[in-house]
């Protein structure tokens, strides 16, 4: 065992994280040692305490530091002191949590003269208080035994919050199991042939999609189906999740009807790319062909400030087939008269977080979103984290829609805030505590799908 712990592996409060980073086959919950000073975070032991020091040390003082300034036992509760009044006010509750938190991140930003780390930001963001008075107690708290994330003061507040924490739950223990290792698939990249007698219905789900390409069954965990090891559970969210993007664009293709009307290419924008790269690769654009069998080449415009190269990156198969990612680092309302691009037939923001930043004159977004609504009869899909976030991106399509259309323009929404059947299964915690909708939200978790329309 190493003496010094680099960094986490999906960090987690609830679980001793240096156990993990040996081990993630096997959580350690027997987490009995809480740190004296900040009271934020657990060990199973001393001895892992002390490994993890240079790595927590500085968040650590900086928590201390905060306390002592404000006579507090707690970094939740240094807010009444420096805001000089009561944070619970009228509504109290979640509301009164969710304003400590903030406080609290806002303080020790200020102290540490830095951006808060992401195991920093979750051990504020999901403190360990009563999921129903928040009463906060590190020590005093009885967890959840299957997802060992929630916890309550009481068995009177855990049964209280059963009904709720029952739909939620298997979502949870996934969380606590997942780990940060690329899935090992070998088996992938072998020949792959596909022809128009091959076409088939498109799968209901991801599992389904990820089964039919890869030629071996890839099963969805379920409360009431088959029971899985643990490993091979976490394999298939693994599995399953990176075929999210080409199933969403398979779905939006065959809901819009653009499917029927396709013949050998297929262009589509991504717009706002980022790592869709990771998820575009050899294997799953596989589930294009496999689905779309008359497909001879696939264009895929990645378009955005953050895309991994500024390149166009090409695998062909063995059939002929060829797929062609076409990457351009500018945002899309930005790129230069010599950038010539393909018609679209679809065009698709993943994760697209279009009301991120509130002020217009900064928000990017705007001035792309108008330049593609222009598109007419071209599909225009955008995934979204939470039911919350895809009601406001579409909110601001429409917005800019009005704007821009004349009285013969007008914009259907084919889907709107609708959960995305090819999701990202892999859940993670939500950091709205305020957002009840999601207590744990996926990476394409939503989808909406627009048309713009010009009539004569």
């Amino acid at each position: 065992m190493p003496l010094f712990v680099p960094s986490y592996n999906n960090f987690n409060p609830n679980r001793c994280n240096n156990c993990f980073n040996v081990n993630t086959n096997k959580p350690c919950t027997a987490t009995k040692v809480v740190c004296k000073c900040c009271r934020l975070i657990k060990y199973c032991s001393f001895k892992h305490q002390t490994i993890d020091m240079n790595l927590h040390k500085e968040f650590c003082d900086a928590v201390v530091k905060i306390m002592k300034a404000t006579n507090a036992t707690h970094i939740l509760d240094c807010a009444a002191t420096i805001l000089q009044e009561d944070v619970a006010g009228e509504r109290g509750g979640k509301h009164e949590l969710r304003r400590k938190i903030d406080c609290s991140m806002y303080l020790l930003e200020k102290v540490l003269e830095r951006p808060l780390q992401y195991h920093e930001r979750v051990l504020l963001q999901h403190p360990e208080v009563c999921k129903v008075c928040h009463a906060v107690g590190p020590n005093k708290l009885q967890f959840c035994n299957e997802c060992h994330q929630i916890g309550y003061c009481s068995k009177d507040h855990q049964e209280q919050d059963r009904p709720n924490h029952s739909k939620w739950c298997q979502g949870y223990r996934q969380n606590f199991i997942l780990n940060d290792h690329e899935p090992l698939l070998p088996f992938l990249y072998g020949i792959l042939k596909y022809s128009e007698a091959d076409r088939q219905s498109l799968p209901h789900d991801i599992y389904q999609l990820a089964s039919r390409t890869l030629y071996r069954e890839i099963r969805m965990p379920t409360p009431d189906g088959p029971a899985m090891e643990q490993q091979e559970e976490i394999d298939n969210l693994k599995i399953a999740s990176i075929f999210s993007w080409v199933g969403t664009i398979l779905y939006t293709l065959s809901t819009t009807n653009v499917l029927d009307e396709l013949r050998d290419q297929l262009n589509v924008y991504l717009v706002g790319a980022s790592k869709e790269t990771s998820f575009l690769n050899m294997a799953t654009c596989a589930a294009l062909f496999s689905c779309i069998p008359k497909l001879r080449t696939i264009r895929l415009f990645l378009i955005g400030p953050n895309t991994c190269t500024n390149r166009t990156i090409s695998f062909a198969y063995n059939n002929g087939q060829q797929v062609e990612l076409i990457h351009y680092r500018h945002l899309y309302h930005q790129l230069p008269n010599s950038c010539t691009l393909d018609h679209p037939q679809l065009i698709v923001a993943f994760n697209c977080g279009f009301t991120e930043i509130r002020v217009p004159t900064k928000n990017t977004w705007l001035p792309t979103i108008r330049s593609l609504l222009q598109f007419h009869s071209v599909p225009f899909a955008f995934t979204s984290y939470t039911h919350k976030e895809a009601i406001d991106d579409c909110t601001t399509v429409l917005s800019e829609a009005l704007e821009l259309y004349e009285s013969n323009e007008k914009l259907t929404y084919v889907k709107r805030a609708a959960v995305n059947p090819f999701r990202d299964p892999r859940p993670y915690r939500n950091p709205d505590i305020l957002d009840e909708k999601d207590e744990l939200y996926h990476d394409n978790g939503y989808l909406s799908i627009v048309i713009g329309k010009k009539y004569s």
